[in-house]
């Protein structure tokens, strides 16, 4: 991913923060686009990014978009993230 953009959507300054540093510690250095007024799966759908990060520190069930995302051939992929403070 590096150098590919990824749309970060509406996200709060932490889970913005903790997402950037998560992609800094897999070494990883992407273009980050958008902006909280911009819809990140519509971005993703459109191909205009090639990742977007989804409801970061929720714990919840996206089966909705895992299916918008499957019939695009695209796929959801889980990952933990810590927000917990340094």
């Amino acid at each position: 991913m590096n150098g590919k953009p990824i749309a970060l959507g509406a996200q709060e300054p932490a889970v913005e923060r903790a997402i950037k540093q998560a992609f800094a510690a897999a070494g990883v250095t992407p273009i980050f686009v958008g902006d909280a007024q911009t819809d990140a799966l519509h971005r993703l759908l459109a191909r205009e990014v090639v990742a977007a990060p989804f409801l970061v520190g929720r714990p919840i069930e996206l089966t909705d978009e895992a299916a918008t995302l499957s019939r695009s051939d695209l796929r959801l992929l889980e990952l933990p993230l810590d927000l917990s403070e340094p």
